[in-house]
Order: structure tokens, then C-alpha cells, then sequence
């Protein structure tokens, strides 16, 4: 860094029709702006994560509450409560894994498109932190869901029917 200035006076001077640019404060500077959009996205995004996951926590919450009511009509059919358990977290897991599947896409298509269409440029950002929070929203979930699951899973059938009575 310290002999790039000497060599582009060398090279002015040596050969005055050539322009030189200093490209390592252009780079610093790109840098410095495209950290402060990454920071702009993320502060934009963190407060729609979080109602999300709020969401889906209530989602689950009322889930696990009908499944109690269904666990009687599952009961009845042979369901034991292992498998009322089992069902409810895969259920709850499938829904958070399709519509995040489906909102990674969407997301993803909408940059591709915004990147040919509207900034006329042919190349395409993958970003696996994508990946990764989806994997942490999951992994939010299923540990919601195994604590809920676990909580309507404690009643009997036989306390069930003496609370809806």
C-alpha cells in the first residue's frame, strides 16, 4: 500500500497520456457502502423474522390445542399417545418446512429477477445464511413443538373428557 502512490507518480511521469486511478479507496469506499446496505437488510429484516416466528409460535399453540380436542377421536381409532405425539411435531415441523422451502424460493427468484431486469446484471448471489436461518426458525420449532406435544400428550383420554364435560 505505501509504494502504489510512488509507482503511479512513477508511471505519470514516465508516460503523462496514461491516467491512473487509485482503485484501492474506490474498493474501500464500494466496501464500506455495500456493508451499510447488508446492515440496512438485515435491520429491515430482523422485526419480520421475529413477528414469523411469532406466528408461528401462536400457530402452534393453537395447533397443539385442537390436537388435544382430536386426541379423544385419535384415541378411539387406536392412536396411542406416542403416536398423537409423533404426529403432532411432524405436522408442525412439515408446515415450517414447506413454507420456508417456499419463502427461500420466492426470495430467491425475486433477487434474480431484480438482478437481471432491473439492475442488468447476469450473475446471481446465492446467500447460505438464508439456508442457515431457515435451519434455526426449524430447529425454534420443533423444540416448541416437542413442548407443547409433550404437554397435551401428559392428559389421558379419560382426564380429557373430564375437563371437556
Amino acid at each position: 500500500p505505501t509504494q502504489i502512490p510512488l509507482l503511479q507518480n512513477s508511471l505519470a511521469t514516465r508516460y503523462p497520456n496514461i491516467t491512473s486511478i487509485p482503485t484501492t479507496q474506490i474498493l474501500e469506499s464500494a466496501a464500506k457502502i455495500i456493508a451499510a446496505l447488508s446492515a440496512a437488510v438485515v435491520a429491515t429484516t430482523i422485526p419480520a423474522l421475529c413477528l414469523g416466528l411469532i406466528l408461528i409460535i401462536a400457530m402452534l399453540a393453537i395447533s397443539a390445542r385442537e390436537r388435544a380436542n382430536d386426541m379423544l377421536v385419535f384415541t378411539a381409532f387406536g392412536a396411542t399417545t406416542k403416536q398423537l405425539f409423533t404426529l403432532f411435531v411432524i405436522e408442525s415441523s412439515a408446515v415450517v418446512v414447506i413454507s420456508g422451502i417456499f419463502a427461500f424460493c420466492i426470495s430467491h427468484l425475486g433477487v434474480y429477477a431484480l438482478n437481471i431486469f432491473v439492475f442488468d446484471f447476469k450473475g446471481f448471489y446465492f446467500s447460505p445464511a438464508n439456508g442457515y436461518l431457515l435451519l434455526g426458525i426449524l430447529i425454534v420449532t420443533i423444540v416448541i413443538a416437542l413442548l407443547l406435544a409433550r404437554r397435551f400428550t401428559a392428559l389421558s383420554p379419560a382426564e380429557l373428557l373430564r375437563k371437556k364435560g
